[in-house]
C-alpha cells in the first residue's frame, strides 16, 4: 500500500467532512461550487481553493501509534501524509490564520484497557483535536470509550475518527455511526498476490510489468459510513476468504464466513482468436493451466474462420450473452 497515500486520503475525508472541499473560497458559505471562478490573465478559471459548503469548522489532529514506531517508515509516511494534507487544506485557504496543528501521540501496548482509557480521556478531555487517525487498529475501542466519555462526537463540530487497516470490531464501529472510517490495504490479496505472482516467476521467469515505482499496490481505499458493509465481508475480511475444503479462519477455529467452492466457479472467455492464428494458442494453453491450477470451470472456445469479421464479432456478442445467462456472476476475458 501507498502509505503517503492513505494519509492524504485520510486528510481528505476529514476536510470535507469539516465543510471543506475542492474549488473555492472559503470565507463564503452555502455557495454554488459550479458558479466559483477566478480570473487568470483575462481568463475565467475554475478556482482551486477548498470552497465551504456550509459553515465550517476546524481543530487540531492528533495521530496515534503503539510506543516507539516514529523510526517505522511506514507510520512516518502515513503521518506525513495526514499532516501535510491536513494543514496545507488550511492553509491553501483564506482560514490560513486557523494554526491547525497535527501532533503524534504514542501509547503503550503493555498496559490493559483500563489505562488506556484512562490516559486517552485526559488527553481528549476539551475536545480540541477534531481529527484522529490511528496508524494502527489497535487502540480503537479506547478511543471510542473516551470520546465518548468526554462527549466529543456530539454537537455540530464532532471529533472524526479515522484508522489505518481494518478488522470485524471496526466495521461494526463504522455501521454503529461510532467510527467515521478505515483506510484499508486488502492484507488477504497482498499475501494472496504476492504468492501467485512469485509461482509464475519461478515456473515461467516471467512477470507481470510493474508500476512506475515498481510496487503493486493493494491500497489505499476507505471505507466509510457511507459503504454498505455486509456481515459476510466482515466476516470474510477478518477469515482470510477460506476455500473449500477449508472451513478453518487463521487462528483453527471453524470460519463463520462460508468456504468457497473453487469448482463452482465459471469463468468464460471471449476473444477474437481463431483456430487458425498461432498466436492465440499460447494464451488459451496458459488459460487452461490457470483455470486447472485454481480448481475452477473455464468455458473459453476458439472460434474457427468466419466469412467477415462482422461475423465473427457478432458470434462473439452471442457468446458473451450467452454466458451471462447461465451464471449468476459473469467475468469475461474480451
Amino acid at each position: 500500500m501507498n502509505e503517503r497515500l492513505g494519509g492524504e486520503k485520510a486528510a481528505q475525508y476529514f476536510l470535507h467532512e469539516f465543510g471543506f472541499v475542492e474549488g473555492g473560497d472559503n470565507n463564503i458559505a452555502d455557495i454554488n461550487i459550479s458558479n466559483i471562478t477566478a480570473v487568470a490573465n483575462g481568463t475565467e478559471v475554475q478556482d482551486t481553493r477548498y470552497l465551504v459548503e456550509a459553515e465550517p469548522y476546524y481543530g487540531d489532529g492528533l495521530y496515534i501509534t503503539p510506543l516507539g514506531e516514529k523510526s517505522n517508515s511506514a507510520f512516518q509516511q502515513r503521518f506525513d501524509g495526514y499532516h501535510d494534507t491536513l494543514v496545507g487544506g488550511f492553509n491553501s485557504t483564506t482560514m490560513a490564520n486557523a494554526n491547525v496543528t497535527v501532533e503524534w501521540m504514542e501509547l503503550d501496548t503493555s498496559v490493559d484497557q483500563v489505562e488506556l482509557v484512562e490516559v486517552l480521556t485526559s488527553k481528549l478531555s476539551n475536545c480540541t483535536y477534531k481529527s484522529i487517525l490511528l496508524g494502527s487498529q489497535r487502540f480503537v475501542s479506547a478511543v471510542v470509550d473516551s470520546i465518548e466519555a468526554n462527549g466529543c462526537r456530539s454537537g455540530k463540530t464532532p471529533t472524526l475518527l479515522g484508522t489505518f487497516d481494518s478488522s470485524e470490531e471496526i466495521f461494526n464501529r463504522i455501521q454503529e455511526k461510532r467510527w467515521d472510517f478505515a483506510v484499508e490495504q486488502f492484507n488477504h490479496m497482498q499475501g494472496w498476490t504476492s504468492i501467485h505472482l512469485a509461482a509464475l516467476f519461478v515456473s515461467t521467469g516471467l512477470v507481470i510489468s510493474p508500476p512506475l515505482d515498481g510496487v503493486y499496490l493493494s491500497g489505499p481505499v476507505l471505507f466509510t459510513q457511507d459503504d454498505a458493509i455486509t456481515d459476510t465481508f466482515r466476516e470474510c475480511t477478518d477469515d482470510a476468504f477460506p476455500v473449500c475444503p477449508n472451513t478453518l479462519s487463521p487462528n483453527g477455529q471453524t470460519s463463520s464466513c462460508q468456504c468457497t467452492d473453487r469448482k463452482q466457479i465459471r469463468i468464460g472467455g471471449v476473444v477474437h482468436g481463431i483456430t487458425t492464428d498461432s498466436f492465440w494458442d499460447a494464451v488459451f494453453a496458459a488459460s487452461e493451466q490457470a483455470a486447472e491450477d485454481m480448481g475452477i470451470q473455464l468455458v473459453f472456445d476458439r472460434f474457427e474462420p468466419q466469412a467477415s469479421s462482422e461475423i465473427l464479432y457478432k458470434r462473439m456478442s452471442a457468446k458473451i450473452l450467452s454466458l451471462c445467462q447461465v451464471s449468476t456472476t459473469c467475468f469475461l476475458l474480451v
